[in-house]
């Protein structure tokens, strides 16, 4: 248990002393990864780690500036601004650097602060609705599409 515990203590130390400092060189690859993952251009204006407010530098936050989600691209169409979040605050957790109960890593968070967060919903020329250029699905969705119904209606 010892041992375990050691590398814990270890690799949080190596990921707040060594690994954020240096977090804008890998903005770039962080864009492409959460474009990737959420099939959206993502872009992320800068992003800083500050002390998070504690006197002994245990626990780094991040904060992300300027993050904006595009809608999907459409040919022959620039892509238009769908979510904006001018400032995105986070305390990463130390539960981070254990596995969940399936034995999978999952990043976890002490703190998610997101301020002034500007947010596009419309319904496409298809009828389908859009949140933050991600098409949105919820119940009654699949029995409105098989019917040709655009709203549900309420008696």
């Amino acid at each position: 248990m010892l041992l375990v515990s050691s590398i814990v203590i270890a690799a949080w130390l190596v990921l707040q002393w060594a690994i954020l400092p240096r977090i804008e060189h890998w903005r770039p690859d962080m864009e492409m990864r959460v474009s990737h993952a959420l099939g959206v251009p993502v872009r992320i204006g800068a992003i800083e780690v500050t002390d998070g407010g504690s006197v002994w530098r245990w626990a780094r936050s991040i904060e992300l500036r300027d993050v904006v989600l595009y809608e999907a691209p459409q040919q022959d169409i620039e892509p238009r601004e769908a979510l904006r979040l001018p400032s995105v605050r986070a305390v990463l957790s130390p539960s981070s650097l254990l596995p969940g109960w399936d034995g999978r890593w999952r990043l976890r968070f002490d703190q998610l602060r997101v301020e002034g967060a500007r947010l596009e919903v419309r319904r496409d020329a298809r009828g389908r609705i859009l949140v933050a250029g991600l098409e949105s699905s919820g119940p009654g969705d699949e029995a409105r599409r098989r019917t040709g119904s655009s709203a549900s209606r309420s008696s």
